[in-house]
């Protein structure tokens, strides 16, 4: 069982990797089985064989660099426990972490772009410019 403290400690930094890194990210569901791959691996080899496998396969340069980075973060990580047994919980814990927070930055960021214009608040696209007039029973004025 991790203490409160292993875990402030991974939340913390998967949150500086996500804010200085998140925009290369893979998708949210990619990063769930690393998750549960982490979880489910018998030995941090295995584990980290499964991540040298994605950076392999990646299909753009930019999770390619995103997952180099993660793989550097895992080094530090794994400073800090003794057993492998730890590592890979912590792991599982982090990408976790990691995947609800990828959540939250994607929300934000969709939030971000897709607000209305200040001169054309009411009629946020062509479509629905000019309103429909309508009675009260649905039909067209």
């Amino acid at each position: 069982m991790l203490s409160g403290e292993e875990k402030t400690y991974l939340i913390n930094e998967m949150k500086k990797l996500m804010d200085e890194h998140g925009k290369k990210a893979p998708k949210n569901t990619q990063i769930r089985k690393y998750a549960a791959t982490a979880i489910k691996s018998d030995c941090k080899e295995e584990f980290l064989n499964y991540l040298h496998y994605q950076i392999g396969r990646a299909s753009n340069n930019d999770e390619k660099t995103y997952l180099m980075i993660v793989l550097d973060k895992l080094n530090e990580i794994e400073k800090r426990f003794k057993s492998d047994e730890m590592y890979l919980k912590a792991l599982g814990l982090f990408f976790g972490y990691m995947a609800r927070y990828k959540k939250y930055l994607d929300e934000i960021n969709h939030n971000r772009n897709n607000q209305k214009s200040p001169a054309n608040n009411n009629y946020p696209n062509k479509k629905n410019f000019p309103p429909n007039k309508t009675n009260e029973y649905g039909k067209r004025r």
